[in-house]
């Protein structure tokens, strides 16, 4: 009996992280800037979920626990300076490219991908928190606010600027007001 409850747990785990680590993996990324680091912390949300079969019985609810248990994990590696800086330039730390796509077009999109992540990076925390949990969390607002502790306005206008933010400084102003 036990080894089938071992392994009924596992299929839900194995289902839940091949569902799951992509957008998890993106989420930590965008947190902690480099893609071992976020790697390491995808791993240790499901080592977590291993040990204590903490994971939601209904499936819907899934994504948003592992999201939450993500960025708090990847909150606390920041936190810990585990990971000097918050993001670190250059495009060595991109996400692997299409292999039917045109190597020159790969290494444009690294390139792009690269900046992209180094501007994110420099956003404040608070800032750059509402918008990795509104993109990749795939979180609403209310859900947001509650998780940072502010009203549902505060979150949404956190994530507009960080938005205006980045806009600036893709166009090339420095993105401070």
């Amino acid at each position: 009996m036990r080894q089938k409850e071992t392994n009924k747990g596992t299929g839900v785990l194995e289902e839940a992280y091949r569902q799951h680590k992509d957008r998890l993996l993106t989420l930590a990324w965008a947190i902690v800037g480099e893609r071992a680091s976020a790697e390491d912390v995808v791993h240790d949300v499901f080592a977590h979920l291993v040990r204590t079969g903490a994971l939601p019985s209904d499936s819907r609810r899934w994504g948003a626990y592992l999201t939450v248990c993500a960025r708090n994990r990847a909150l606390s590696v920041v936190r810990g300076n585990k990971v000097r800086d918050s993001f670190r330039s250059g495009v060595s730390e991109t996400q692997p490219a299409d292999a039917q796509e045109e190597p020159s077009r790969r290494a444009v999109r690294a390139e792009e991908n690269g900046i992209l992540l180094k501007v994110i990076g420099e956003l404040p925390n608070d800032e750059k928190d509402a918008l990795a949990l509104r993109i990749w969390g795939e979180m609403g607002f209310a859900e947001i606010g509650r998780i940072q502790g502010v009203t549902k306005s505060s979150a949404h206008a956190r994530y507009a600027q960080a938005l205006k933010r980045l806009k600036k400084r893709l166009a090339g102003g420095t993105g401070d007001e």
